[in-house]
């Protein structure tokens, strides 16, 4: 609240005008609370369901790699395991020791919860194990992609396929399909600079066809058929200027 006539006491004043910051104090305090609330009821049982299936999917198809160790330890970590020593200290986070996942020393002590994620061990696990795969994640350059061919979208087929079909019966039909993946470039902020920050992304095709169309005939088109209109003006003409390698 606001005075006019001055803040003297000796000068009688009026209020003429209340604030709106309690109004925006309230809608922080209660989207937070939302947030917390949904955060415990969607986002950290999903969390815990893909460390599940990568500690398993990794530890059977690749059990020597690092995105295997940590991916097992995170999991270990929320156990309580007490015979896994990284899943230990990622429980402990305190001070810098060898971490059996980077073969390098590791700050532990950045995983310790803060916040509302101290207030309960739940919450405290989920905290420091998403530290974890983040900040140690994030040192594996040269470990190889997290990635399993059993769970790609290409597996076990192409990705390029018929992935619509419309038009009732009538002749032609409009079918829509994915195509070829191309290079995806994008210019993003980096510490009050910008960068190139490059992908992949899958063509996007529309076509007409007397009669319904295999997946396997799509993919002998595929490499013939234009792109949809809309999409031409974000689409160099130019080769890849990162080629692509095998292994990736």
């Amino acid at each position: 609240m606001y005075q006019c006539g001055g803040y003297s006491s000796t000068t009688p004043t009026r209020p003429y005008l209340v604030t709106t910051d309690i109004l925006w104090e309230v809608w922080a305090a209660a989207y937070e609370g939302l947030f917390i609330l949904r955060e415990r009821e969607t986002a950290i049982p999903a969390f815990w369901a893909f460390v599940d299936a990568a500690a398993d999917e990794l530890g059977r198809t690749d059990a020597s790699s690092p995105w295997a160790k940590l991916f097992a330890s995170a999991r270990a970590s929320r156990d309580g395991a007490t015979r896994d020593e990284e899943a230990k200290r990622i429980r402990a986070h305190v001070g810098t020791a060898p971490s059996r996942a980077l073969g390098e020393p590791f700050d532990y002590a950045e995983l310790t919860p803060r916040g509302h994620y101290a207030g309960k061990p739940a919450a405290a696990d989920y905290f420091a194990a998403m530290r974890y795969l983040t900040a140690a994640g994030a040192r594996l350059k040269d470990a190889g992609p997290l990635a399993s061919p059993t769970l790609a979208l290409s597996h076990p087929d192409p990705m390029p396929k018929v992935a619509d079909v419309a038009g009732g019966g009538a002749v032609p039909l409009l079918l829509a399909a994915v195509g070829a993946p191309l290079e995806f470039d994008l210019v993003v902020p980096f510490f009050g600079r910008r960068q190139v920050v490059k992908g992949a992304v899958y063509a996007y095709h529309e076509l007409t066809s007397r009669a319904p169309m295999t997946d396997e005939e799509w993919r002998k088109r595929a490499g013939s058929e234009p792109l949809v209109k809309w999409a031409e003006p974000f689409v160099a003409r130019t080769l890849l200027t990162c080629p692509p390698k095998s292994p990736f």
